[in-house]
């Protein structure tokens, strides 16, 4: 597990697991490899960690929480097939992706 102060990190449930949350600073590449990249997730620590807080960066780490939650990665699916989950997860758990979404948004934004 990173480490950093207090300051910088919550816990938040999402699907009934605790999420360590981080806001780590946007020159770090201990974590995150130095390519760019906004944010990421380790799904199997349940660790987020966010370099730029943006609405948009939430939702897309957020989202890859509920995907997993479909479990597709232990299959051999079409293109169709991917749609067809994609747009169901969406329907099923877009609002709870957003709202959740907005919550951290605002607690990574007081840090």
């Amino acid at each position: 597990m990173y480490k950093l102060p207090e300051a910088v990190h919550f816990t938040y449930s999402i699907l009934g697991d605790e999420w360590q949350i981080y806001k780590v600073p946007e020159h770090d590449d201990v974590i995150m490899d130095g390519d760019g990249t906004e944010a990421e997730v380790n799904l199997d620590s349940k660790e987020i960690y966010f370099k730029v807080i943006t609405k948009d960066a939430v939702v897309h780490e957020v989202a890859h929480i509920y995907f997993r939650s479909t479990y597709v990665r232990f299959t051999n699916i079409t293109v169709s097939d991917m749609e067809e989950i994609c747009v169901a997860l969406i329907a099923d758990r877009g609002k709870l992706i957003d709202k959740q979404s907005e919550e951290i948004l605002a607690k990574l934004k007081a840090l």
